[in-house]
Formats: structure tokens, sequence, C-alpha cells
């Protein structure tokens, strides 16, 4: 079985889209490859320089901790 990284690194984004449905599964996929291409970099830079690595570190530790924890405690 692959592992996440294994598995987003060789997706092919517009088989999936189809796979689900999507209608807009071409127009979708390229604006994924063209924000994860051309702009991730600058938005990390952006995300980085404003809420500097312990910030950062913080963001992804709540999100994290939201998406293990179950559903019934979210609203806690």
């Amino acid at each position: 079985m692959l592992s996440f990284e294994e598995y987003v690194k060789t997706v092919n984004l517009n088989v999936l889209l189809s796979e689900l449905d999507s209608s807009y599964a071409k127009t979708v996929a390229e604006q994924v490859k063209y924000f994860t291409e051309k702009e991730a970099e600058d938005g990390d830079r952006i995300v980085l320089g404003y809420f500097g690595e312990s910030g950062v570190k913080r963001i992804v530790d709540t999100v994290v901790n939201y998406l293990l924890s179950p559903p019934n405690s979210r609203n806690a």
C-alpha cells in the first residue's frame, strides 16, 4: 500500500477528479497544478514570514488535533 506522500506524488488528478464525477475535472486539475507549482513557494514564504515557524507549527497541530478528535467532542 502506498503512503499518503507517495500517493500524492503519483496521483493523476485528472483521473481522480473524473472518478469523483467532477464536471470541471480538467479545469480544477490545471488550477491545482498552477497553484502547487507556481504559487506554493511564495505562499509558504509569506505564511512563514507572518506567523513564524512556531506559529505555523501551532496551526498545523491545531488542525491535526481537530481532525483526529472524535466528531462529538468538536463542539464542546
